[in-house]
């Protein structure tokens, strides 16, 4: 599954209005996440994308590490 992290804490209760208000933070989705989380090479691209984003810090230092594995493997073959 999937955790959110409360950012504000408050009461909803039904029928009350909800706003969306747009993020001008860089976002990704959760299969972009996923995708990332699990497979054995992402995109370094979407890696930086995720690293930007607003999400949880223990991901963030998870994308980091495979963004930073990913980074010293290229300068490795360039070496060669």
């Amino acid at each position: 599954g999937v955790y959110c992290r409360v950012l504000n804490s408050g009461e909803l209760s039904p029928g009350d209005a909800v706003t969306l208000v747009e993020n001008p933070e860089p976002s990704v989705s959760m299969l972009e996440l996923f995708r990332a989380w699990f497979e054995q090479h992402p995109e370094p691209t979407l890696l930086r994308r995720i690293v930007a984003a607003p999400v949880g810090e223990r991901a963030r230092d998870r994308f980091r590490k495979k963004l930073d594995s990913l980074n010293c493997a290229g300068r490795e073959l360039a070496a060669r």
